[in-house]
């Protein structure tokens, strides 16, 4: 018979030893052995931070913007910032100060940026600068919507603001990139300016010379071919959508070149050489005669005319070989 008042006199081990005598097992034995259950067969939660977050409208920085399902504040974030860099020592400090333990290498910065989720605003500005292209190019072909990024962090109330207008320098018009200003009226109702840049992807309906084009060559449909290029293809002055009438070239010009307005004249609608009926108005009465013109013109130009009779007379053309002497 065990007596138990001698036993429980002793200390704890005592005990523990007399009743794993008779099978009976401690409170403290129980304890432990679970304990090192857990440790053995529950794992710890951990995680790694990410290099960046996005933030909305909240100032401060939460255990659930992290990925962790417990909910608590871990840092404060300015209201008029944008973009906040935190060392990650700040919010490692406050995690396993919550027993929340972090696997592998973390970053040493960490930064919160708002209005990531602003494509609504950035349609907004991709319509507009199509609609700027296509004012220039009627013909042009967008093959994606533009894309478009701000050239810096925006301001952190930056959904409210209302856009007003956009423009590009225009030799940006022969570019697939570039940048952009756009104007905008923020809640305070002040017109404030935002750069961004922009990517294009687009064709456009242009001509090329279907064989060698010599000086002084009038242009026909036999010499041209209607090809689609990109904006970075387009040389200055393109011609693009329909070909001009009465083209005449100013220069040799190579086979498959894209063909571009300075690379041609206009052909007027007399020539230098071409034969002309002059009319001579006396009164009621009008005198016709022969001339010459002396230089390229278009109905409406004044020019000088030789007759006949060798006499030069200055006359306006009013339709094609009809001409006026002026008084």
């Amino acid at each position: 018979m065990l007596k138990f008042n001698s036993v429980l006199s002793g200390n704890s081990s005592v005990v523990e030893h007399n009743l794993a005598k008779v099978g009976v097992a401690s409170s403290n034995l129980v304890s432990r052995s679970i304990l090192l259950l857990l440790i053995v067969f529950i794992p710890s939660f951990s995680f790694s931070l990410n290099n960046s977050y996005c933030l909305e409208n909240q100032n401060y920085v939460d255990s659930k913007l992290l990925g962790l399902k417990e909910n608590f504040k871990i840092i404060k974030i300015p209201n008029n910032s944008s973009l906040f860099k935190v060392p990650s020592i700040s919010i490692l400090t406050v995690l396993r100060d919550h027993n929340i333990s972090l696997s592998g290498e973390q970053p040493n910065i960490i930064t919160f940026k708002r209005n990531c989720n602003i494509s609504a605003k950035k349609s907004e500005i991709s319509w507009k600068l199509m609609e700027i292209f296509e004012k220039h190019y009627s013909c042009i072909t967008f093959l994606d919507e533009p894309k478009i990024e701000p050239t810096s962090p925006l301001p952190y109330n930056f959904k409210d603001y209302k856009l007003i207008e956009i423009s590009i320098k225009p030799f940006l018009l022969r570019k697939e990139r570039g940048s952009l200003k756009a104007i905008y009226k923020t809640p305070k109702n002040v017109e404030k300016k935002i750069y961004f840049r922009y990517w294009l992807n687009a064709t456009v309906k242009t001509f090329k010379a279907k064989h060698k084009l010599y000086n002084d060559k009038i242009l026909t449909k036999n010499d041209i071919e209607e090809v689609e290029a990109t904006l970075n293809e387009l040389p200055s002055g393109v011609i693009t959508c329909e070909i001009p009438k009465n083209l005449i070239t100013k220069s040799y010009i190579k086979e498959n070149s894209i063909l571009s307005l300075n690379r041609f004249k206009f052909k007027k609608d007399i020539l230098r050489g071409d034969e002309l009926r002059v009319f001579v108005n006396e009164g009621a009465l009008s005198i016709m005669m022969p001339a010459t013109a002396l230089s390229d013109a278009n109905i409406g130009d004044i020019l000088k005319v030789k007759t006949k009779s060798s006499k030069i007379l200055k006359v306006k053309l009013i339709s094609k070989y009809k001409a006026v002497v002026l008084e």
